[in-house]
C-alpha cells in the first residue's frame, strides 16, 4: 500500500460561505475593508479612483457567510464586488458607473508572452473585470488578443493562465485618443506542495512473485 499525503489550501470557490462576525457603526469603508484583511485574511482588489473609500458603513451581523456581509457592504457604498481566483474585486456598481461614465469606448490589444522565453501563450484568459458585465479575449496561436468596445477611463485588468503567476492591474488607463497596445510578460509559477510523504508497507520478506511460494510437483 502506497500513502500519500498532500497538505492543500481551501478552494477559492468557498471563500464566499466563510462564516464571519461584523460589527461597524458609521465606519469607513476603508477600514471595514482593512478590517475583512486582517481578522479573516480576506484579499481585496480595487482602483483607488473607481470607489469612494470615506463612504461610511453600519453593520452588525454573526456567524454570516462572507457573501452576505460584502453584499450589505456593498450596497451602503453603492459598490458592487466579485471574487475571482480567491479574491475579492471591488468594483462601482452598475448604475454609478452608468451615471459617471461617458458613452466612448476604446479598444484593448497586445500580446501575451513567457518571461524568460519571450515565446508566445495561447489561450490565455484576459478580462476587464470593472466593467458590468466583465469584458474579455483569449489569446490566439500567435499569443495576440483584441477587446473591443472598453469605456475610456481606468479600468481593472486581470490576466490569467494555468501554470502562470496572476497579472492584476487595477489602474490601467484607457484614453479616447488611440487603442491601447500591450505586450504582457507572463512569469512561471512554482506550484510547490508541501508534507508529500509517500511510504510503502509492503512485506519485503515476502516474494514478489507469489508463484515462487509455489512448490512443482514432478
Amino acid at each position: 500500500m502506497v500513502l500519500l499525503c498532500v497538505n492543500l489550501t481551501t478552494n477559492a470557490q468557498n471563500l464566499g460561505n466563510k462564516k464571519i462576525d461584523v460589527s461597524y457603526k458609521n465606519t469607513f469603508l476603508a477600514e471595514v475593508i482593512e478590517d475583512l484583511k486582517t481578522r479573516y485574511q480576506i484579499s481585496f482588489t480595487y482602483a483607488n479612483k473607481s470607489i469612494s473609500l470615506d463612504s461610511r458603513i453600519t453593520l452588525k451581523l454573526k456567524n454570516r457567510n462572507l457573501s452576505t456581509v460584502l453584499d450589505a457592504v456593498c450596497k451602503q457604498a453603492n459598490i458592487s464586488w466579485q471574487e475571482i481566483s480567491g479574491q475579492i474585486i471591488l468594483k462601482p456598481s452598475k448604475k454609478a458607473e452608468v451615471n459617471s461614465e461617458s458613452k466612448i469606448f476604446q479598444t484593448i490589444r497586445g500580446k501575451v508572452v513567457d518571461k524568460d522565453s519571450q515565446l508566445p501563450l495561447i489561450g490565455v484568459s484576459i478580462r476587464i473585470i470593472s466593467t458590468d458585465p466583465a469584458k474579455g479575449a483569449v489569446t490566439d496561436a500567435n499569443g495576440n488578443f483584441r477587446i473591443n468596445e472598453v469605456n475610456v477611463g481606468r479600468q481593472h485588468l486581470l490576466v490569467s493562465y494555468i501554470g502562470y503567476e496572476t497579472i492584476n492591474n487595477p489602474e490601467l488607463l484607457l484614453s479616447s485618443g488611440k487603442e491601447l497596445v500591450l505586450t504582457l510578460e507572463m512569469k512561471e509559477s512554482i506550484n510547490n506542495l508541501n508534507d508529500v510523504i509517500v511510504s510503502d508497507s509492503r512485506d519485503r520478506s515476502a516474494p514478489v512473485n507469489t508463484m515462487a511460494s509455489v512448490s512443482a510437483r514432478s
